[in-house]
């Protein structure tokens, strides 16, 4: 019979700053009686972000870590995934996110200072938030707003995270029609999501052109009520220029 192999699962991760990202640790093993080798394998799923030849292995035996060492485009979530293989050929498979941002990024989670609301919001179920939490409302009273207090003047590509994913796989049923409006400079502009689908990663909602002067902000909110669907509010990113 084929010895099982097996792989500890691994968090995602988000970084800030960070020119090496790790080392990630995690563990391998077989149920053989055999002194040979595993062979652990990394693999990026976009090569235009982090590629192959700048993701070591490092460690032996059951013990192992895995380094990162550069990033060419930060604030966009990449799927590593590490397959280990047993001398027989038996293989096992993880999967992790990582998302690297500069230094220079600005994030304003729902639990910052930066970060108001009015109307009816309550903290979410989900388990895909950033910092382990976020608010939902059902209601198109109900306003997310985020201030970032420290914005500098220059373009910025803004990046909205929500999350919907509970636990054994199951989704919350969030609105399709959301509402974020970015206040930049003089100008507003307005940007319907659709947040039933790709919760628990950045998604740009374009590039703006900051004053820094303050009072700039994005806020989230549904137009109308919404019955049984909700919207979430969780995070926004402000990426400089230079970083992307």
């Amino acid at each position: 019979m084929e010895a099982a192999v097996s792989i500890s699962n691994i968090k995602d991760r988000v970084v800030f700053g960070e020119s090496v990202i790790g080392p990630i640790s995690f563990s391998v093993s077989d149920d053989s009686s055999t002194s040979s080798p595993l062979n652990v394998t990394p693999a990026s799923g976009d090569q235009t972000i982090i590629s192959n030849k700048d993701i070591l292995v490092t460690g032996s035996g059951t013990d192992r870590a895995l380094l990162i060492s550069k990033v060419k485009r930060p604030g966009i979530p990449v799927n590593i995934s590490i397959t280990v293989q047993g001398p027989r050929g038996a293989t096992a498979i993880t999967t992790f996110a990582v998302t690297s941002f500069s230094g220079s990024t600005i994030i304003v989670d729902n639990l910052d200072s930066d970060f108001s609301s009015v109307g009816d919001w309550k903290e979410s179920a989900a388990i895909d938030e950033v910092q382990g939490s976020s608010i939902y409302a059902g209601s198109g009273t109900s306003v997310a707003t985020y201030t970032p207090s420290e914005l500098e003047s220059g373009n910025y590509n803004v990046l909205a995270w929500w999350s919907g994913q509970l636990l054994q796989g199951k989704t919350l049923a969030r609105a399709s029609n959301v509402i974020y409006e970015v206040t930049h400079g003089l100008s507003k502009e307005i940007i319907q999501i659709d947040q039933g689908s790709q919760s628990g990663q950045w998604i740009s909602l374009g590039i703006f052109d900051f004053d820094g002067f303050g009072g700039e902000s994005v806020t989230v909110s549904a137009p109308h009520s919404l019955s049984s669907l909700t919207v979430s509010a969780d995070a926004i990113a402000f990426v400089p220029e230079k970083d992307f």
